[in-house]
């Protein structure tokens, strides 16, 4: 009867057979992920050691470092990295990666740690394009590869490791973020941040110059093919010496390509000449009262002069923060004439 249920069985061609024996592969690869997976982690003991032993963070591949099962973890349980290396994102490159995610789907996963800063949820070393594309299309889960947990420090450099090995993060992202991570005391010195990329100190401090500039410059430079750290740095000496007006009409000449960075150093040495001019005699004053914002930038001085002149000259404002300003010193300016001059004021 065995051999007649045998004979009476159907033959399997080759493709059959062949993927009668994956499918039965898979069903022993799951039942050892599922059945011997402890320690609260989802992988196998043997995995867990192997992954004590390694305490590196140096932006390489994801499979070196301790990686847990892919997983669909929901948008909301998300947060994007407090210390990202890139901080300028196109809405059209956005919106084109949403396009290709409804249509292809997502074959990468993002990567993800944990962080003592947000308890009870994810923080995204590598995929906020994709996170962002996601959230974009209204959908509620995203595939996820997770990492061990991350410091700050470890989170700037891996995330940092990332977009600079796929030429993505500008001068500009570096700008906004190693202000941010020195502020926050990630690193304790210029020096410290220098040593860990493995850049020169004097890149750090340059950049860090040119942070200072308008978000907005930022952006538009970023955003601009050919414009780099120098073209920035010269912009922000405009800006110092000129005015916000002043730095933004040079800004448009460098975005249209007609300014290179020799003009552009021209035209700084040209405002210092007139700024400081050789037979100009130094004038003293009386009193000094230097404006910083609360991150120690230098905004302007009020300045009281022997001979009865005040002079108040403050730079890098927008064009609200000017109207407020002068708003503001009208009133003070008024009201000290009326009680100080009644007479004049009445003429």
């Amino acid at each position: 009867m065995a051999n007649k249920e045998k004979l009476s069985a159907p033959k399997l061609g080759l493709g059959a057979s062949i993927r009668k024996g994956m499918a039965s592969e898979r069903e022993d690869v799951d039942e050892r992920l599922n059945g011997n997976a402890t320690n609260g982690s989802g992988l196998q003991p043997a995995t867990v050691e192997a992954a004590k032993s390694s305490n590196s963070f140096d932006g390489r591949e994801t499979s070196d470092s301790k990686v847990l099962p892919r997983l669909q973890i929901p948008l909301s349980e998300l947060v994007s990295n407090p210390f990202n290396p890139r901080e300028f994102y196109s809405p059209a490159d956005i919106d084109e990666l949403a396009v290709l995610l409804r249509r292809e789907g997502q074959h990468v996963p993002i990567v993800v740690t944990r962080n003592s800063r947000f308890p009870g949820k994810h923080v995204i070393v590598d995929g906020e394009r994709r996170f962002r594309a996601k959230k974009s299309l209204g959908e509620t889960t995203i595939d996820c590869e997770v990492v061990e947990a991350l410091t700050d420090q470890e989170l700037y450099i891996r995330a940092s490791s990332i977009n600079r090995n796929r030429a993505e993060q500008t001068v500009f992202d570096d700008a906004v973020a190693w202000e941010r991570v020195l502020g926050e005391s990630v690193f304790e010195s210029q020096e410290a941040l220098a040593e860990s990329l493995g850049v020169a100190k004097s890149t750090v401090s340059k950049t860090l110059h040119i942070a200072k500039l308008p978000k907005s410059f930022l952006q538009r430079m970023a955003e601009s093919e050919g414009v780099g750290l120098a073209h920035a740095y010269n912009i922000k000496l405009v800006l110092d010496k000129a005015g916000n007006d002043a730095a933004e009409r040079v800004l448009e000449l460098v975005l249209a390509g007609e300014m290179s960075v020799r003009r552009l150093e021209e035209h700084v040495k040209k405002l210092d000449g007139a700024s400081t001019p050789r037979t100009a005699k130094k004038t003293h004053y009386s009193g000094n009262v230097p404006f910083q914002t609360f991150d120690g930038r230098e905004i302007g001085a009020l300045k009281r002069y022997r001979d009865g002149r005040t002079e108040l000259k403050l730079s890098g404002l927008s064009e609200e923060q000017q109207a407020i300003i002068v708003d503001r010193l009208e009133k003070v300016v008024r009201e000290f004439v009326l009680s100080e001059f009644p007479r004049i004021a009445e003429a």
